[in-house]
């Protein structure tokens, strides 16, 4: 990441869409330690690059 760029983040939420999973999957991810997160308050923000990876990991065991 350069100087004066932000980490792209994504909700909890957004990214249960993204991957086509259930909420209480993101929660157990973000908890077990899989799923690069940060808490800012009560929510969650993950990053947007590490949802992006697993998308394509699902994506390419889906087609083999």
């Amino acid at each position: 990441m350069k100087n004066g760029e932000q980490m792209q983040e994504l909700t909890a939420r957004e990214t249960c869409r993204r991957l086509g999973v259930s909420l209480d999957y993101i929660y157990k991810l973000l908890y077990g330690g899989q799923l690069p997160a940060r808490k800012v308050d009560k929510t969650w923000r993950i990053s947007a690059a590490a949802v992006e990876e697993r998308a394509r990991q699902r994506e390419s065991r889906a087609a083999a």
